[in-house]
C-alpha cells in the first residue's frame, strides 16, 4: 500500500482534466437531486445545469460538493435494490461529464445516512447503517470510527472544519436526542434540547449553529429551529406550515453562513432564505418556468439539496502533512485541539483508533467425544480435547491476545477450558455437574457482561418449573437462578448483542417459538415469535444469531435448521416496530442431519453429522452453497474471532464491565425510562444490602 500522499495524487488524476475552477458567481448556488435528475440552480433559481438520471427514493438522499475543484457527487442507485449503488461525480458546470468512484469494500454507498467530503484532507466522511466511516477519495481504504444509535428515525450532519458529527436518533419508543460527537468517535454528548418529531437536520459550520426541522405544537405543522453547538439558545427560524399525510417524513436541508435551503415534505419545493430576513424564495418554480428542457416541465420527488459554497470549509492547515503516517491519515480533533491519527499496516486491525493484530478465523466443533478446531484459512482440522462423552453445545469468550475460554455441555454437565491458538484445551473445570434428575440442556456466553448462562432441566419438578435459566460467573463460583419456565422442550440458547436478554427455542405444547427473558429475571418472558406447526415442523436443534466483523448493523436476524424440511429458516426485522418476517433461506439435503449452525456477516456455516463435512452458503441469498475442504466431528459449531466479540457499547450497556458498576457479584443491564442502567444481582442464598450493590 502506497503512502497517503501518493494515493491522493492518483485520486486527483481521476478528475476530468477539463474540470474548471468554480466561478465566484457559483458560490451560494444549489445542487439538488430528484428522482428524475440532478439540478444545479443559482441563488435566484436560474438553471445552470441539468442531468437526466433516474434516482431511487429509498437510497439517493445525499449529495456532496467540492468547491475546490468545482464538482458534485451523489449516490446513483439502480432500480434493482439488490444491486449496489455507486458514488457518481461531475463538474457542476455541466453535470454530464460523470465518473463513478469504486465501490467500498466495507459497506454499500446505497445505505448512506449522511456524507461529507473534506476537500482539504481529501477524505470522505460517511454514516452508513448507523456506522461512521472515514474513507480515502477512491474508497480503497476506510476506517470505522464508531457506531451511532437509533433504529427508528435517524439524521446526521457533518461539520468538517470543526471535526464534529451531529445526529438525531431514538432508541425503541424513547424520546429523540440531539447528539454531537468528535469525528474520531470520541466524546459523545447529548445536547440539552427537546425534540418533538424531527424531520431534518443541518449544521452551519460558519456560524456554528445547528438547524432542526421539527414538528410544532400542532400535528403535521413543521418549523425550522436553530440553536448553538451547546444545544442552547433555541430560536424559531421559519414556519413551514401544515404538511399532512401523503408527504415525505424526511426533509433535506443545508445551511452555510446563515443562508438556508430546504426541501419541503411535498418533495416539489426548494425554499431559499437568509436568517437575516427569513423571506423564502421557491427556487424550483423559477427553474421550471424558465427552463427550455422538456424534462423540467414538472419536477417531482426531490430527494436532497446541497449548497455549493467554499465558505462551508475554509482552507485550514493539513494536520496529516507532518503526521508521519505511512498508510492512511485521519485528521481528528478533541476538545478543539486538532491532530491526526494513522491507519494500520497490513496484518493489523484498527479498533478504537489503535492497531491490533489481525487474527484469523477459527471454528470450534464438537463431535460427541471430542472438541476440534478448524483454521478457516487453511482448512486444517486439529483435535484440541478428547475423552469426552456426548458434547451437545460449545460457546466461547475471547479473553485477550490469542487466548479463548471455551464452554461446553457434555452429558448434561457444564465445563470450561482455556484454548490458546495453536495449542490444546487446558485448565478444564466442571462448572455444573449433572445428576440423575437435574441436567443442563444448553449454555451460552454473555460477551457483554462476561457471564455464562445455562438451562437446567429438573425431571422431578412440576411441569411449570421443569426448566431453569441460571446466570453464572465464568468460573461457576456464583450462580443465580433467574427464571423458571414451562414447556415440553427447550434448547438452543442465545444472548442478545446488547447483553440485556437471553433467548431460547422451545416447544410449548405443540407451538414452536423463540422466547426471551431479561437478565434481571424481574420482567418474566416475552415471545419473539410463535409460529406453531404451520411453520416449524421440528424443534430447532441449533439456532444462530447474526454477528458481524465488518460493523454492519445487527438487524435481529435469527437462523435455525429445520431438519424435516432440510432447510435453514430465518426470522428478521429491520427496526423495533417492524413485524418479524419468517422466510426460508435455503434448502440442502445435508440439513436433514445438521449438527451445528453459525452465521458471520454474509456467510452461514453448518456441519453434517454423517460425513463431518463443513458447509457454507451466502447468509443473505442462500446461494453459493458449498462444502469446505475440512472433515470434522460434525457436531455443534461456533466461529471464533476476537473481532466477532465487540467491546461493550455504553449506549446500550448499562454496566461498566471493568468495575461491574460497583456490584459485588453480578451486574446486568436493565431498562429504566428508555435508558440502559446497571442492576446488581445476587447469587442464590444472598440478597442486596441497603446500598443496592453489596450482596450479603
Amino acid at each position: 500500500m502506497q503512502p497517503a500522499v501518493r494515493v491522493l495524487a492518483a485520486a486527483a488524476a481521476l478528475l476530468p482534466l477539463a474540470a474548471p475552477a468554480p466561478a465566484p458567481a457559483m458560490d451560494g448556488s444549489v445542487v439538488a437531486v430528484s428522482e428524475s435528475g440532478i439540478l444545479h440552480l443559482d441563488a435566484s433559481g436560474a438553471l445552470i445545469a441539468w442531468r437526466p438520471e433516474v434516482s431511487q427514493w429509498w437510497q439517493a438522499w445525499h449529495v456532496a460538493t467540492n468547491p475546490r475543484n468545482g464538482t458534485a457527487c451523489w449516490v446513483s442507485s439502480p432500480e434493482d435494490q439488490s444491486v449496489a449503488g455507486v458514488m457518481r461525480c461531475a463538474p457542476i458546470t455541466s453535470l454530464n461529464e460523470t465518473w463513478d468512484l469504486p465501490q467500498p469494500r466495507d459497506f454499500s454507498v446505497s445505505k448512506v445516512d449522511a456524507v461529507a467530503f473534506d476537500w482539504v484532507e481529501e477524505n470522505w466522511y460517511l454514516t452508513v447503517s448507523r456506522v461512521n466511516y472515514v474513507c480515502s477519495y477512491m474508497f480503497d481504504r476506510c476506517a470505522k470510527l464508531g457506531k451511532s444509535g437509533g433504529n427508528v428515525r435517524y439524521f446526521a450532519a457533518y461539520d468538517i472544519p470543526h471535526r464534529l458529527l451531529f445526529r438525531i436518533a431514538t432508541e425503541q419508543a424513547g424520546p429523540y436526542k440531539l447528539e454531537v460527537v468528535n469525528l474520531d468517535g470520541s466524546d459523545v454528548r447529548v445536547l440539552p434540547t427537546e425534540l418533538g418529531y424531527p424531520a431534518g437536520l443541518a449544521v452551519d459550520p460558519v456560524k456554528q449553529e445547528v438547524y432542526v426541522i421539527d414538528q410544532g405544537e400542532r400535528s403535521f405543522e413543521y418549523a425550522v429551529y436553530k440553536l448553538d453547538y451547546n444545544g442552547e439558545g433555541k430560536k424559531l427560524v421559519t414556519n413551514l406550515g401544515r404538511e399532512g399525510f401523503g408527504v415525505s417524513w424526511r426533509r433535506s436541508m443545508d445551511v452555510v453562513d446563515g443562508n438556508v435551503v430546504i426541501m419541503h415534505g411535498d418533495q416539489k419545493v426548494i425554499s431559499s432564505m437568509s436568517t437575516s430576513d427569513t423571506e423564502r424564495v421557491d427556487l424550483v418554480t423559477g427553474a421550471v418556468k424558465g427552463a427550455t428542457v422538456p424534462a423540467l416541465e414538472s419536477v417531482e420527488k426531490l430527494l436532497a439539496v446541497k449548497i455549493f459554497s467554499s465558505a462551508s470549509q475554509p482552507e485550514t492547515e493539513n494536520q496529516c502533512a507532518d503526521a508521519g503516517c505511512v498508510e492512511f491519515c485521519i485528521p481528528t480533533a478533541a476538545n478543539g485541539t486538532a491532530g491526526a491519527t494513522c491507519l494500520c499496516p497490513p496484518g493489523e486491525k484498527l479498533v478504537d483508533l489503535s492497531c491490533h493484530k489481525e487474527y484469523p478465523l477459527y471454528a470450534v466443533i464438537s463431535g460427541g467425544d471430542k472438541l476440534q478446531v478448524v483454521d478457516m484459512q487453511t482448512n486444517e482440522v486439529k483435535t484440541v480435547l478428547d475423552g469426552l462423552t456426548n458434547v451437545t453445545r460449545v460457546d466461547f469468550l475471547w479473553t485477550g491476545g490469542e487466548e479463548f475460554l471455551l464452554f461446553w455441555v457434555d452429558a448434561g454437565s457444564v465445563f470450561s477450558g482455556r484454548w490458546l491458538i495453536g495449542g490444546a484445551v487446558t485448565d478444564v473445570r466442571t462448572l455444573f455437574e449433572a445428576s440423575e434428575t437435574v441436567y443442563a440442556v444448553d449454555a451460552a456466553v454473555d460477551w457483554v457482561h462476561r457471564h455464562l448462562l445455562w438451562m437446567e432441566r429438573d425431571t422431578t419438578a412440576s411441569s411449570s418449573k421443569q426448566f431453569t435459566v441460571v446466570l453464572s460467573s465464568l468460573d461457576g463460583a456464583h450462580q443465580k437462578k433467574i427464571s423458571n419456565t414451562y414447556g415440553k422442550r427447550k434448547r438452543a440458547m442465545f444472548v442478545f448483542m446488547s447483553g440485556h436478554q437471553v433467548g431460547y427455542a422451545q416447544d410449548q405444547w405443540g407451538d414452536l417459538e423463540f422466547e426471551t427473558i431479561e437478565m434481571t429475571g424481574s420482567t418474566g418472558w416475552s415471545s419473539i415469535g410463535s409460529y406453531g406447526n404451520k411453520w416449524l415442523r421440528s424443534m430447532p436443534d441449533v439456532v444462530a444469531v447474526h454477528h458481524s466483523l465488518s460493523g454492519e448493523a445487527w438487524r435481529a436476524r435469527f437462523f435455525w435448521v429445520n431438519a424435516d424440511e432440510q432447510s435453514i429458516q430465518q426470522l428478521s426485522k429491520t427496526n423495533i416496530f417492524a413485524k418479524m418476517e419468517l422466510s426460508s433461506l435455503l434448502k440442502h439435503p445435508t440439513l436433514s442431519d445438521a449438527g451445528g449452525l453459525d452465521v458471520l456477516d454474509d456467510r452461514v456455516f453448518w456441519t453434517e453429522r454423517a460425513t463431518g463435512r463443513l458447509w457454507t452458503a451466502n447468509s443473505r441469498t442462500g446461494e453459493d452453497a458449498r462444502a469446505l475442504n475440512a472433515t470434522t466431528a460434525g457436531g455443534s459449531l461456533r466461529l471464533l474471532s476476537p473481532w466477532r466479540q465487540p467491546p461493550p457499547d455504553p449506549r446500550f450497556v448499562g454496566c461498566d464491565v471493568a468495575t461491574r458498576s460497583g456490584c459485588s457479584h453480578f451486574c446486568v443491564t436493565g431498562l429504566e425510562s428508555f435508558e440502559r442502567v446497571p442492576v446488581c444481582v445476587c447469587p442464590d442464598g444472598m440478597e442486596l444490602a441497603d446500598d443496592k450493590k453489596t450482596c450479603q
